[in-house]
């Protein structure tokens, strides 16, 4: 690709970049669309996880509040840390705390606590 030469045609840069490297142009209404996309996949994450933390009393009204992460084969929910970053000093203190993890392996999803799940989801 000559992008020289189509900068001088007058041919935007941008878009034969973008396309040359098959990516999107990223605007406002894509990313509230991913941001809506995250908060579905939240929901239905906590909707499959409502029995299981039921049945060991982790709070779902808590795990509603969490961050949300999702991943190509696992999601999770995860726990601010409230520390306060001082660069390189405290870089793992400011991590948030794993405290629910969904995974999907060999077919099928699985629930796993981690020992942060009773600490801060346990209902009370």
């Amino acid at each position: 690709m000559d992008i020289l030469g189509e900068f001088e045609r007058g041919i935007n840069v941008r878009e034969k970049l973008v396309e040359y490297f098959y990516l999107e142009d990223i605007t406002m209404e894509k990313v509230s669309k991913m941001k809506l996309e995250n908060e579905l996949q939240k929901a239905l994450t906590i909707e499959f996880v409502r029995n299981y933390c039921i049945e060991n009393n982790i709070s779902v009204d808590k795990l509603k509040n969490e961050r949300f992460y999702l991943s190509y084969s696992e999601c999770g929910f995860a726990h601010p840390s409230g520390v306060k970053p001082d660069g390189l000093r405290n870089d793992m203190e400011t991590m948030p705390k794993i405290t629910l993890v969904v995974k999907y392996e060999d077919d099928k999803l699985s629930i796993e606590q981690t020992e942060f799940t009773k600490i801060f989801l346990r209902d009370e």
